[in-house]
C-alpha cells in the first residue's frame, strides 16, 4: 500500500518578513546615537566582574545597548537607571548601586559629553 504525503502551508507562509514594530526601530536608532566611549568601557568592566562573581554570561547582567544608554544619560539614581531600556526596576535594584557608583566616580574626573 502506497502512502502519499501532502505538506500544507499557511496562506502567509511565503510572504516577506513582517515589519519591525516602531518601538524596536526607535530603540535601534537610539543606539546609534553618540555615547561616552570611555564610560561605556568602564561599565563593561563592572558588568564583567558582576557576571564572573555570579558565574553568568555578561549579557545576563545587562546588554551593551543598556550600557551605551547609561553612557549617554549618566543616570544619577536608581529610578533614572530603571527607566533605561533593558534595565528595569529589578536589575536597577540588584545592580544599580554598583553601576551608579562607577558613573559617579567617572564623573568626578570627567566632564559629561553630549
Amino acid at each position: 500500500m502506497e502512502m502519499k504525503c501532502q505538506q500544507i502551508f499557511a496562506a502567509t507562509s511565503f510572504e516577506g518578513p513582517a515589519e519591525e514594530p516602531a518601538e524596536k526601530r526607535r530603540q535601534a536608532a537610539d543606539d546609534d546615537q553618540p555615547y561616552d566611549k570611555e564610560l561605556f568601557e568602564r561599565l563593561r568592566t563592572v558588568r564583567r566582574k558582576l557576571a564572573e562573581e555570579r558565574g553568568l554570561p555578561a549579557y545576563f547582567i545587562l546588554h551593551d545597548a543598556a550600557l551605551r544608554q547609561m553612557a549617554r544619560d549618566y543616570p544619577g539614581n536608581e529610578g533614572e537607571l530603571a527607566n533605561i531600556s533593558r534595565v528595569g526596576e529589578k536589575r536597577a535594584r540588584e545592580f544599580g548601586a554598583t553601576f551608579l557608583a562607577e558613573i559617579e566616580a567617572y564623573l568626578d574626573n570627567h566632564p559629561r559629553q553630549g
